[in-house]
């Protein structure tokens, strides 16, 4: 399951210019799979976790970034 994981959020983000937001509620995972993004270099800046009630408060901010 994590490995399908992995790869979906690769087929997310395929160029320079994509970018997207990926929820993992279980914080061991998010961990892990975020240190598997690190090494195959999908990731440009590093990885956050937080609680899920931050995280809806930031991803409108993070996507507006990138839609301006």
């Amino acid at each position: 399951m994590a490995r399908t994981l992995v790869q979906m959020i690769g087929r997310l983000i395929r160029t320079e210019k994509d970018y997207g937001v990926v929820v993992i509620q279980d914080k061991r995972f998010s961990k892990w799979v975020g240190e598997v993004m690190k090494k195959r270099r999908y990731l440009k800046d590093d990885y956050t976790t937080m609680p899920l009630n931050r995280a809806i408060k930031e991803i409108p901010k993070f996507l507006n970034k990138f839609r301006n």
